[in-house]
């Protein structure tokens, strides 16, 4: 699918859709839990409901009360499973792969799509440590998983993904024995401080040091409780970007006290001589008299495709330090920036201090196709930026945005409509 973003004036409130990221580790802690939780409001993306698939087929019986809301009485029986599909969703993945090992026999995972090419050697490499074996069959990224696993004391390296480590965190919790992780390299913290959140509100306890060295107590229980999912700041994040740019859009449901990574975007904007408006209900932002851009993203990678419309269109050199963090995601997110912002005749490269660096201009022309490589993040940030050219812009693979924020394309069509 194509989509052509018209420039122009853009006007109305976005309620922000729930945390994909968050409802993802509610829902298999629901599912490791024992009696009936109840997760709301969980969304239509597909990385949700990839999830609550893959839980299902681990025994967790799932009811859909409404259109958001789900009961799920956690697993009974922890009998071995002939095999989980996960199609794009790399978190889901990386969660599920160690709890497989708390099922008895063999157990197998399958990643479909562009999630074949993403890494996974971590676990490869790290299980054994936990007397797992982990056995590649078929497809690339594709694994028999034979328990069961055993808590140790370790030194891993955490600094490719935070994801990793979470997925040892929520499993080690039901591990026989106690385990004590040491951690001198770990990115995108705020997402480790996130999933112990997370776990606490399901009763699984983890001591921590400088998130740097983690204490496990083995034999754990999770409780169920009924969990609300708070607003997406990812999702958030396209819409704040165009409003700083001049739209005149309010964002409601957001948490000002999250404590998910993409949160920063705030610290970004007022670094850069944003201001921003809390009402009682929404968040609104003025960026007239904002600055070029200069932040460490290595926490958090997924803003910088959209900060790259902000500094694109804001006069002077924006430095966004971790570009490193953006080659191993849904696309090489680092080339396709690059290459695509080339298109509309802006400069972006890599300086040797890792740092995205983009030329900001006053005006930028458009008119021309956008490659999205199936990436949601690259279709979503070039789309904010259609609404500020001087002429359409195509997007191609639009339909990519279904992995995160399926209702994209008729928010944007709504404001423009206002």
């Amino acid at each position: 699918m194509n989509t052509i973003v018209f420039p122009g004036l853009y006007k109305g409130k976005i309620c922000v859709p729930p945390s994909k990221s968050i409802s993802q580790r509610a829902l298999l802690l629901s599912a490791l839990a024992k009696g009936k939780s109840t997760i709301f409001p969980i969304g239509n993306s597909a990385d949700e409901q990839t999830l609550l698939s893959a839980i299902q087929k681990m025994g967790a019986n799932v009811i859909k009360l409404d259109d958001q809301k789900y009961e799920v009485e956690g697993i009974n029986n922890f009998a071995s499973i002939d095999s989980i599909e996960i199609q794009e969703s790399a978190l889901s993945f990386r969660l599920l792969l160690p709890c497989l090992a708390l099922f008895e026999g063999k157990n197998r995972i399958e990643a479909k799509g562009t999630l074949q090419k993403r890494p996974m050697e971590f676990y490869q490499q790290i299980l054994p440590f936990f007397g797992v074996k982990i056995i590649p069959f078929s497809e690339e990224n594709s694994f028999e998983i034979r328990g069961p696993l055993k808590g140790c004391e370790i030194t891993i390296d955490a600094s490719q993904s935070s994801q990793f480590l979470s997925g040892l965190l929520i499993s080690l919790c039901f591990a026989k024995e106690n385990s004590l992780l040491h951690v001198p390299k770990l990115n995108s913290k705020p997402y480790i401080d996130l999933t112990i959140d997370v776990m606490k509100s399901f009763g699984l306890e983890i001591e921590n040091t400088n998130l740097h060295t983690f204490s496990i107590r083995g034999k754990q229980k999770a409780e169920h409780t009924n969990y609300f999912i708070e607003s997406d700041w990812s999702s958030a994040s396209f819409f704040i970007i165009a409003a700083a740019l001049g739209q005149d859009i309010h964002l409601y449901g957001l948490n000002k006290n999250s404590k998910q990574a993409d949160k920063k975007i705030i610290e970004v904007l007022e670094q850069s001589n944003c201001h921003f408006l809390w009402e009682k209900e929404y968040l609104k932002i003025d960026g007239k008299s904002r600055k070029n851009l200069n932040f460490d993203c290595s926490d958090c990678p997924d803003l910088i495709p959209i900060l790259s419309v902000c500094a694109a269109f804001t006069l002077g050199l924006s430095k966004l330090k971790g570009a490193h963090r953006l080659i191993h995601k849904e696309s090489n997110r680092l080339t396709a920036l690059i290459d695509e912002w080339k298109k509309l005749d802006i400069n972006v490269y890599l300086s040797e201090n890792d740092e995205l660096c983009i030329e900001g201009k006053k005006e930028i022309n458009g008119g021309v196709e956008i490659n999205s490589y199936h990436d949601h993040r690259i279709a979503m940030s070039f789309a904010i930026a259609g609404m500020f050219t001087q002429d359409p812009i195509k997007i191609n693979h639009s339909e990519s945005v279904n992995k995160s924020f399926p209702n994209f394309w008729d928010e944007l069509d709504k404001l423009k409509k206002n």
